[in-house]
């Protein structure tokens, strides 16, 4: 019955109660961590929708220090939404995106998002950012191979904690989409070309398929469309 106003929006409506909830959980020491990491991440999503930016900050480093200290699986969830919503200063890159592709990725995607939101409209320099953050991605693929190929780069041999497959596809599939809202067709394509050969490797196949399926949908009418202007 929540579920439908954690919805943008409604969910604005639920600081109140989701505020009382998380104080009570904390008073008695509940000790479902996961949970309580859940529902504090949907609080400051409700922070955010009802406009309170301070108190948004201000939870969110909560959020991340006690998701950090007991569920540290999320903290890629709590960094998104710390970027995503401008929650902290994020003009340079943070420590921790510096050992971790996958916050680099994060952070990458989403500050790029900023730029597009705040323009309006496709610049060139967009496609380097979109080609930078596709050989992050390509960079963590080959650094999970077993075997790294004689005189390939040091920093690929010790490149810590590589991306996740599954991780890189919805990755894959953001950066797509982003590059497609761009008019990037070329990136466009190399990721759906990868998308092609990963989909497969990673649980939630189904669902990834019908996802590529509509990416590939107006990729291909762009191309069309293209075609028809040259000609």
């Amino acid at each position: 019955m929540v579920r439908p106003l954690l919805r943008s929006g409604p969910r604005q409506h639920l600081v109140p109660t989701l505020t009382q909830v998380v104080k009570a959980l904390e008073e008695v020491g509940e000790p479902d961590y996961s949970w309580r990491a859940q529902l504090m991440l949907h609080l400051v999503e409700c922070l955010v929708d009802a406009g309170k930016g301070k108190e948004a900050s201000s939870f969110a480093k909560a959020t991340s220090d006690f998701i950090e200290s007991h569920i540290p699986d999320l903290y890629p969830k709590i960094f998104s939404l710390q970027v995503r919503h401008k929650l902290f200063d994020f003009t340079k890159p943070p420590p921790k995106t510096e050992a971790s592709p996958v916050l680099l990725v994060i952070y990458k995607m989403q500050k790029l998002k900023h730029k597009v939101d705040d323009v309006c409209e496709a610049r060139k320099e967009d496609a380097a950012r979109i080609k930078e953050i596709f050989l992050l991605l390509m960079h963590s693929a080959a650094a999970q191979s077993p075997v790294i190929a004689r005189g390939s780069s040091p920093c690929l041999a010790e490149s810590p904690s590589p991306i996740p497959p599954a991780d890189r596809v919805a990755f894959l599939l953001e950066l797509a989409f982003l590059a497609l809202q761009l008019k990037h067709h070329q990136m466009a394509a190399d990721c759906l070309r990868e998308l092609k050969t990963a989909g497969d490797t990673v649980s939630g196949g189904q669902s990834q398929i019908i996802i590529l399926s509509c990416l590939y949908i107006p990729y291909r009418v762009m191309q069309l469309c293209k075609h028809m202007h040259v000609n």
